[in-house]
């Protein structure tokens, strides 16, 4: 841009980046961290198998995604959950930066 302006009229650049924690909204959002931690809150409270109380609060690994079913399969320390996609919101991937790695997944 410093030595060929596409550009007639000014402008601003803005770049941005989706951040430590970037949001999963979609499916091929969910597709693209299988096998990676993430958190979510659902809409309503999901039941719990007893003594456990029903939790709207969830984070652990997702394993994997149901298209037909359209729902996500999350592990945690209580076990496996499949949980309909409808319901999550405010979903994020929280990602284990490895320094000695230089791969990084494609959002």
């Amino acid at each position: 841009f410093d030595v060929w302006d596409p550009f007639e009229k000014s402008y601003t650049l803005e770049v941005c980046s989706p951040g430590d924690k970037p949001s999963l909204r979609t499916l091929e959002h969910f597709e693209s961290v299988i096998d990676e931690k993430i958190r979510f809150q659902t809409l309503e409270p999901l039941p719990m198998p007893e003594p456990l109380k029903p939790r709207r609060n969830w984070e652990g690994q997702l394993k994997e995604i149901d298209l037909s079913g359209n729902r996500i399969l999350l592990t945690d320390d209580y076990g496996n959950h499949w949980i309909p996609v409808k319901l999550v919101r405010d979903a994020v991937w929280i990602q284990q930066i490895d320094l000695g790695s230089k791969e990084k997944k494609k959002f």
